[in-house]
C-alpha cells in the first residue's frame, strides 16, 4: 500500500488514503468522481495534480490542489 496525502499548493499535506501501487492512476478520477470541496468551493480536476514526494526519509503520494491556498 501506499499513502496518498493531499494539500493545496502552498500549505500541509493531510492522509487522504492507502492505494495499492497497481492502482495510483485512479487516484485523481477517484476524487473527482467522489468530489472535493475546500474552503467554500468545489474542487475541479483540473486543479489537481500528483507527484511521489520524500520528506524526512518518507515517501508518499501526493496529490496538490493548485490555486488553494
Amino acid at each position: 500500500m501506499i499513502e496518498v496525502r493531499i494539500r493545496p499548493e502552498y500549505g500541509d499535506p493531510i492522509h487522504l488514503m492507502d492505494v495499492p501501487h497497481d492502482q495510483l492512476d485512479d487516484v485523481i478520477p477517484l476524487i473527482s468522481r467522489w468530489g472535493l470541496y475546500a474552503m467554500g468551493d468545489d474542487i475541479d480536476r483540473d486543479h489537481l495534480s500528483a507527484q511521489f514526494r520524500v520528506i524526512e526519509g518518507a515517501a508518499f503520494f501526493e496529490v496538490m490542489i493548485e490555486g488553494l491556498e
